[in-house]
């Protein structure tokens, strides 16, 4: 296993205390080169848990140097053309004794580098499959997919987000864009969520609506929902907009995905993805309160679960396919201040038989949603 990928923006931070630094120089890894800390105690105390990691980068990267080398002194003939690094741009893969050196590399950017979610190891790999491309134009290893997946706090500024799926997505997205469209949706509504929250605290406290207004802005963490403070808190709370609209599960994943290779494909982008997961506060949270949720309203039979293999599947997958179905809940509980055991979801299970007939069925049906919901649940939670 790797480091953990930071939680937050892409900002230089010590990797043992996770403190921001802004304002001072952090003491980088002098083996990894992508991981910082505050001071050499810091670096120190942190090693028994970085080692591992710091060794296979290390190793990754003297492998990586060594296959350049060796395409660097392939002859020139016929069918291997000088200088193959310029000369050989473009059809770089196709260019017998080249493939190692791609997977190399490739192994190095993504499966170590990206895979650690600091801002140094980001930027060097981003660096590196920008220039996979050039080599590569046909993408071979599909490294351009895993580009949206870097920071979409960044990558969808000033995106129409409020608009139709095809507006992110296009008419045929890959998978990979499906699954940011997903994430990006989730930001939005943790921000959402953080606005009523800090205007709830707010309106219990005499401030000036210009001060107020500066503490709603400084709530939200994505440039996204700058825009939020401005509507009222009941259009904030129109679920038609923000949970049927903004993020039904169906609207971005109805439209067929240019290809899907089942399991093989959902694993690895979980991989791909999972410092975005991460690295965005609130969503992971977020899916696991809504996984609660459904496990109360199994526990108390609220929900007939309706599936051709039903017998064969475990309680906790059951709670994890109902996931979406109560992530409602989960956005009332998050906005909710009140004690515990009075949140919405428990009022909800006490008097089940009134909210029953108000839930409508959603299930994983496609391969697209099963292989997105085994994404989620095997490798970012580690659990079925």
């Amino acid at each position: 296993m790797c480091d953990p990928a930071p939680v937050g923006p892409l900002v230089h931070r010590c990797q043992k205390c996770n403190a921001v630094g802004a304002g001072k120089k952090l003491l980088r890894c002098r083996g990894c080169l992508a991981v910082r800390y505050c001071d050499i105690n810091h670096l120190k105390a942190d090693l028994p848990s970085h080692k591992s990691t710091c060794n296979r980068l290390r190793k990754a990267r003297v492998k990586l140097g060594k296959e350049a080398a060796l395409v660097r002194d392939l002859p020139a003939d016929g069918d291997m053309p000088g200088n193959i690094f310029e000369n050989g741009a473009g059809d770089f893969w196709r260019l017998p004794g080249t493939k190692k050196y791609m997977k190399a590399r490739y192994n190095f950017a993504v499966k170590h580098l990206y895979i650690l979610g600091t801002l140094d190891s980001t930027q060097v790999a981003l660096r590196h499959m920008q220039d996979m491309l050039r080599l590569d134009r046909y993408d071979k290893n599909r490294v351009a997919s895993i580009g949206c997946l870097v920071d979409l706090r960044e990558i969808f500024e000033g995106t129409d987000v409020f608009g139709s799926a095809e507006s992110i997505l296009g008419k045929i997205p890959m998978f990979e864009h499906t699954v940011a469209s997903l994430l990006l949706r989730l930001e939005l509504l943790v921000d959402v969520i953080d606005v009523i929250k800090a205007r709830k605290v707010l309106s219990r406290t005499p401030l000036p609506v210009e001060l107020q207004n500066v503490i709603e802005q400084s709530v939200v963490r994505s440039q996204l929902s700058v825009h939020l403070y401005k509507k009222s808190t009941q259009d904030l709370l129109k679920t038609e907009y923000f949970l049927s609209e903004l993020f039904t599960v169906e609207q971005p994943l109805k439209i067929e995905p240019e290809w899907i290779d089942d399991s093989y494909t959902a694993r690895n982008l979980a991989r791909q993805s999972y410092p975005a997961w991460r690295g965005t506060e609130g969503v992971l949270q977020l899916l696991s309160d809504a996984r609660a949720c459904a496990v109360k309203a199994l526990e108390i039979g609220l929900e007939d679960f309706k599936h051709p293999e039903s017998m064969y599947i475990s309680f906790s997958d059951k709670a994890w396919r109902l996931t979406w179905k109560y992530l409602q809940w989960a956005v009332e509980d998050a906005t909710y201040l009140g004690p515990p055991a009075e949140r919405p979801s428990e009022r909800y299970v006490k008097h089940h038989p009134e909210f029953k007939s108000d839930i409508h069925d959603r299930y994983f049906s496609s391969e697209l949603l099963e292989g997105l919901r085994r994404m989620l649940v095997k490798t970012l939670y580690g659990v079925s």
